[in-house]
């Protein structure tokens, strides 16, 4: 197998596609860079962990190609907190602005930076913002 999949993009993308979903069920495809000969088969560990993680679930018989994304929730914001900070959400809100913040002079990619803005929005939605 040559070649891997972007893990910091797919991070910042499901992310997007799940805040975006309104309920809906979201897909995601990995699709090898050169599709004539696909050099990647099923996604690197690191990444089905990731998925596991946030509580994505394989596609049966996709062999890793389809995940199927969890709902927009605060549970998926624990699992995705967990995962990017490192460290169980705290039970304030505006504590988990605080040590989300404090991430962003460690972020060094423009995922990183992407996937800590989509945090704070994130928080924003589910937990400052009044109910709909």
């Amino acid at each position: 197998m040559g070649g891997y999949y972007d893990t910091g993009h797919i991070i910042s993308q499901s992310m997007e596609l799940i805040k975006n979903s309104k309920g809906k069920r979201v897909y995601i495809h990995l699709i090898p860079e050169n599709v004539e000969n696909p050099s990647i088969v099923r996604p690197q560990e690191s990444l089905e962990k990731f998925f596991r993680d946030i509580g994505a679930k394989p596609v049966p018989g996709s062999n890793g190609e389809f995940w199927e994304l969890p709902d927009f929730s605060k549970e998926t914001f624990r699992r995705y907190y967990r995962f990017i900070l490192g460290t169980e959400p705290p039970s304030d809100p505006y504590k988990m602005i605080e040590e989300t913040k404090a991430m962003f002079k460690w972020a060094k990619t423009f995922w990183q930076q992407d996937c800590l803005r989509s945090l704070l929005d994130w928080i924003d939605r589910l937990f400052m913002s009044p109910a709909d």
